[in-house]
């Protein structure tokens, strides 16, 4: 009966009728009440008929029974009640990178990347030789095709038949993306949209685009996503953070990668400088070089300065990632705009990423240090030379024990902590060695405090087993520390146990001594042993810990070893050993003098270039590329140098290259650290930009300028993302294909049967059927009546 039912009501192919109920709307006692009087009504009528057989005269009143009894029936509307349960065809999206580094042109070499390309172009390649021992040089489109064009012949190739085969099982969509993302019009195998796209969006938003194109089709079934692209996002969502979320939602992923992993290429990475030069100093500029597919080739490195050369040298090309020293001198206060640019060699698949550019600021002022000292230990004995051979610096020492005549006979030495306000107020740095709280006065120590707190100064404590930090409990200076200090007792430490590099001192130029970081981290293995360490509770919030100690994986927290924090205007920067000294071992003074300058510079620059205001604005660098993201910190500061907590900070930002409206910028506080605020944007356009406080707050405030240069986002990276195309597919639970697994794609999509129940009506009165049969049952008892003479 179900069957016949499927039939009678219509219902297409894949639609399934479950439970019917047939029912009568105005009543089936009516609806049988008058059924039996239209059975009775005709044999009434035919009982008086002279036909002269009775059996004709039963089936003639049998079909006007019949007529009558379906005329009654249907007036009292006939109805089925029944569950549609019909199967739902689920969606996969297909969304196809045209970001300006689908335009790049891998050249391929190797015959697999060959024989690949071919395969999707339709082609035949070297190994497709119709006579047997001979190949045939492949096309030229195979050898640098274009990664979009690739992708577009792919989709395009009847032997693969993609969007057909996707369209057998499934409802497909076609998106296009890089900055956005575009539905196209095509559906199904339709795909003549295709054939107008072009690659030139100025970024590639890979996560952001796949999570708009699911939520475009939120509450219906999604049996997949397919992405194109090489995977070189560069903005938006991280793309592996999307693919984790969509297999909690059981949304797979799959991925195709276009273009090579490791195409011919050389990038200038970066140029590692400081954003702040002394002028006439030597400042060292390393340039970070990636390069792929020319070892052993020789090139020319050429480091300019405000467009001028200033130094080149031949470099040979290691492969992977390899690091070249230049020198740059600056003449006079000023800035100046860093470009090391590497000369192109045939065959690179992009040249735009071949320079990289460096914003410096040059200042021309010294650098007042007070040095005060207990006993002349190892650490002075060295320091004392380092800041004494340093031009940057205006150094003056004061012994608190040893030769009390120090101070006549010596220009560099002072005999006591000034006493006047306004000469303690002088000093950009005081460093306080192995003293003990008792040598300074409450006022000299609440001078210390105010210098930090209000005039932008920095102090720096070098610990020792006299007095530094034990005895500053409870004073001005112990609570400006970044260290809670705990009792402040001296503990062995074993001989095995040296310094290590935080991921927070990875980030800093300060510990920084060498590229790679790998050095770096082994210079710093070189300081042991340590005699005995100052017992700390830790970091306080807020402190920034550079260097903790080796065995600190099985503590709590990281030894403060190197700390530093903001305290009010300033900077105050705590050294937990007095055997840095031993960073001269085997090379002499050279890192150590770099580490000290560095540090000094990190904790005065801010002060000297007159940025100590009451509220500060600052950037995480001097100088971006078009298109990466600008960090702002602000840290604000009461009339009496308090923190003020407020739920966000509104900066401006301008362009000076722009006459448009300047852009405010909502800053949100810093977690544990009061009144600093932070956030993240993205630069509008390449130039000189501005970061400056709000209207009401610009005279308590300074501003701060950077550089964004305009090496386009997209033809920075030339390499298709392999990483980032295998484990987007993994964390989805979805699959990765290359261009030659492409044909196998539409058997990877798991299909799952989903189906949707409608619980519905249907009359009966109206269906075609009931109306053949009323007109065969009255066109029967016509015909026996008219072959009757009844008629």
């Amino acid at each position: 009966m179900t069957s016949l039912l499927n039939r009678l009501l219509g219902l297409q192919a894949g639609e399934v009728l479950s439970e019917p109920e047939v029912f009568f709307r105005r009543g089936w006692i009516w609806a049988l009440l008058l059924a039996v009087c239209a059975v009775a009504f005709a044999v009434w009528v035919y009982r008086g008929e002279k036909v002269p057989l009775r059996t004709r005269r039963a089936f003639m009143a049998g079909f006007q029974a019949a007529a009558l009894a379906l005329i009654c029936v249907l007036l009292m509307g006939p109805a089925v009640a029944f569950k549609l349960v019909k199967p739902i065809r689920q969606t996969v999206l297909v969304l196809l990178d045209t970001s300006e580094s689908m335009d790049l042109r891998d050249k391929r070499e190797d015959p697999r990347d060959l024989e690949e390309a071919a395969a999707a172009l339709g082609v035949q390649s070297d190994t497709d030789s119709p006579v047997p021992g001979q190949t045939r040089p492949p096309g030229k489109d195979a050898v640098s095709v274009a990664r979009l064009k690739l992708a577009q012949a792919a989709m395009e190739n009847p032997s693969i038949n993609l969007p057909a085969r996707l369209g057998a099982d499934h409802e497909v969509r076609f998106f296009c993306f890089d900055d956005t993302l575009r539905p196209c019009a095509g559906e199904g195998p339709d795909i003549e949209w295709l054939r107008d796209q072009s690659a030139a969006g100025k970024s590639s938003r890979v996560g952001s685009a796949v999570e708009e194109a699911a939520a475009r089709y939120a509450g219906q079934p999604i049996a997949g996503v397919v992405v194109l692209s090489d995977f070189a996002w560069n903005q938006g969502e991280d793309p592996l953070v999307v693919a984790e979320r969509f297999r909690e939602k059981g949304i797979p992923i799959y991925t195709v990668g276009i273009g090579l992993p490791a195409p011919a290429d050389i990038h200038v990475r970066r140029i590692v400088a400081p954003d702040v030069v002394f002028a006439g100093d030597k400042v060292p500029v390393r340039v970070q070089l990636d390069s792929v597919g020319y070892d052993g080739r020789i090139c020319d490195l050429t480091l300019s300065v405000a467009g001028k050369q200033a130094q080149s040298r031949t470099v040979t090309l290691a492969g992977g990632t390899q690091f070249e020293e230049l020198i740059f001198t600056p003449a006079e206060a000023g800035s100046a705009v860093l470009e090391a640019e590497i000369s192109p060699l045939p065959g690179e698949a992009g040249t735009v990423n071949n320079r990289a550019t460096h914003k410096v600021r040059i200042i021309d002022e010294k650098i007042k240090v007070l040095y005060v000292e207990g006993m002349p230990r190892w650490e002075y004995r060295y320091l004392r030379w380092v800041l004494l051979r340093d031009p940057r610096l205006e150094v003056k020492f004061l012994m608190t024990q040893g030769d009390p005549n120090l101070a006549a006979i010596s220009p560099y030495h002072v005999a006591r902590y000034p006493e006047d306000a306004a000469a303690a107020m002088q000093n950009d740095l005081v460093i306080i060695g192995d003293v003990p709280s008792t040598y300074f006065t409450p006022a000299q120590l609440d001078r210390m405090e105010e210098l930090v707190r209000t005039r932008g100064g920095s102090m720096l404590m070098i610990a020792g087993p006299i007095g530094s930090p034990s005895s500053y409990v409870n004073t001005p200076v112990g609570r400006m520390l970044p260290v809670a200090i705990g009792t402040g007792q001296w503990m062995p430490v074993s001989d095995t146990v040296h310094p290590v590099v935080t991921p927070e001192g990875e980030q800093s130029r300060i510990v920084s001594l060498v590229l790679p970081r790998e050095r770096t981290e082994r210079l710093w293995e070189t300081i042991k042993p340590l005699a005995a360490l100052p017992e700390l509770t830790g970091a306080k919030p807020g402190a920034t810990v550079l260097l903790s100690l080796s065995y600190a994986t099985d503590r709590s927290k990281p030894y403060p070893l190197i700390a530093w924090q903001r305290y009010g205007n300033g900077k105050t920067m705590f050294i937990g050993t007095e055997d840095l000294w031993r960073l001269r071992r085997e090379v002499g003074d050279a890192f150590h003098a770099q580490f000290w300058g560095q540090a000094i510079q990190f904790l005065t620059l801010s002060r000297l270039l007159g940025e100590n205001k009451r509220i500060t604005i600052e950037t995480d660098r001097a100088s971006y590329a078009a298109g990466e993201h600008v960090q702002v910190f602000a840290n604000v500061l009461s009339d009496g140098y308090e923190p003020v907590l407020l739920p966000s900070y509104t900066v401006r930002i301008e362009s000076r290259a722009s006459r448009t409206d300047p852009v405010e910028m909502e800053l949100t506080p810093v977690p544990d650290v009061g009144g600093l605020y932070t956030g993240l944007f993205v630069p509008g356009g390449e130039g000189t930009h501005v970061a400056r406080a709000g209207q009401d707050d610009q005279s308590e405030a300074n501003s701060v300028e950077f550089e964004v240069f305009s090496t386009p986002l997209e033809q920075r990276e030339t390499a298709m993302q392999q990483q980032v195309f295998n484990k987007m597919a993994e964390l989805s639970g979805g699959k990765a294909f290359t261009l030659r697994g492409l044909a196998s794609l539409p058997d990877g999509i798991v299909k799952k049967d989903q189906v949707r129940v409608i619980r519905t009506e249907r009359d009966l009165w109206d269906l075609p059927a009931v109306f053949v049969l009323l007109v065969l049952v009255c066109g029967a008892e016509w015909f026996m009546r008219r072959r009757d003479n009844l008629v």
